[in-house]
């Protein structure tokens, strides 16, 4: 199932029940940005982890600003919001600081970091893939529509959830 707007961000989700066992559901998961796939092909996703990880996101929490990164370059704040979330062990950081991280698990995994900045007219994804760091990518989208189709994503996954359950066998 595909939810939100593909020319702007959306999110894939699918079980696919040969990947899966009775304690967890494998299948797809990526965000669709600008009608591009993030990652560019399908991968096996413990979906329920990711969607756990989804609920985790800070800017479900609260407002999480734009992290002073308004207007700045770029390349720069991407490599900012890197470090805060994932410090080098050297850079005496006591903790990661997640708050603008928004990749599930797997993405991660993958290699693929998202980045969401709260501005006051939009909001603004930052990502790139680690292997490709030099070519971060920036997609503005209207205020309150990655939160938006976020929470529709969880919901659908726990409806489908609910339904398997509910489901009579055979």
């Amino acid at each position: 199932m595909i939810i939100g707007n593909p020319q702007q961000f959306a999110i894939w989700l699918d079980e696919v029940t040969h990947w899966s066992t009775s304690r967890f559901s494998n299948g797809c998961l990526a965000y669709i940005i600008d009608e591009m796939m993030y990652p560019f092909n399908p991968f096996l996703s413990t979906i329920g982890d990711d969607i756990a990880s989804m609920k985790r996101f800070a800017c479900l929490q609260r407002e999480i600003g734009d992290g002073n990164l308004a207007g700045k370059d770029l390349q720069e704040s991407f490599k900012q919001l890197y470090s805060l979330a994932f410090p080098s062990t050297d850079s005496g950081a006591q903790c990661s600081d997640y708050t603008h991280l928004v990749s599930p698990q797997s993405l991660v995994d993958a290699g693929y970091i998202f980045f969401l900045l709260q501005e006051p007219e939009n909001d603004r994804l930052l990502f790139a893939m680690l292997k490709d760091e030099e070519v971060v990518r920036e997609f503005k989208l209207p205020k309150g529509s990655f939160i938006y189709t976020v929470e529709q994503a969880i919901k659908a996954w726990d409806q489908f959830l609910l339904s398997k359950q509910t489901k009579p066998p055979g």
